[in-house]
């Protein structure tokens, strides 16, 4: 397997496995491009076998985790302190993928706000027949299968859901942009 496609495997596999909602745009497109370009890179200089290899695909699942609706006290705290070696790991990405410098102040400025949204989100219990959104927020009449979605916004992860399916073609239809390894 390329290093290319060990990476867009990983990036696969971490939004299939992942327990929450899908990732927003701004972060499937940041997965899409700098941050498979670092998996790449890794694959590509030491190896599938590594501990860098580990690392990174622990990373990806990390950075899935942290965009998840934190509905406890204890959520929101493992969130807080996982940041700072998550945000490490972003902005080494950043540098490996030479991403331009106005691309990454934006990427980090959304991925601030989304973290900070879910860390002082309170989580008010809903009323009775209310369905709740992605993010803990009431909607008072549950969406139908036909119901517009938002793709701005995350939805839970299911796999018969079309917005799933559309972020899988996404990886499976990128671009494979090449770089020097």
């Amino acid at each position: 397997m390329t290093s290319f496609g060990a990476a867009k495997t990983v990036i696969a596999q971490a939004i299939e496995n992942a327990e929450g909602p899908l990732p927003p745009p701004f972060l499937v497109e940041f997965l899409l491009g700098p941050w498979r370009c670092f998996l790449a890179a890794i694959h590509h200089d030491e190896g599938p076998g590594s501990r860098d290899w580990e690392l990174a695909r622990h990373a990806t699942e990390l950075l899935l985790w942290s965009i998840a609706p934190k509905s406890t006290e204890a959520e929101k705290a493992a969130l807080g302190n996982a940041l700072k070696a998550l945000v490490e790991a972003v902005r080494r990405s950043m540098e490996v993928a030479a991403w331009d410098r106005a691309a990454q102040t934006m990427f980090l400025r959304q991925l601030r706000e989304w973290h900070l949204q879910l860390i002082k989100r309170e989580t008010p219990a809903p009323p009775a027949d209310a369905k709740l959104s992605p993010l803990g927020e009431v909607s008072p009449t549950p969406a139908g299968p036909h119901a517009p979605v938002d793709l701005a916004d995350t939805v839970h992860l299911d796999v018969t859901d079309p917005h799933y399916r559309a972020y899988l073609d996404m990886l499976n239809h990128a671009i494979m942009e090449k770089i020097e390894l």
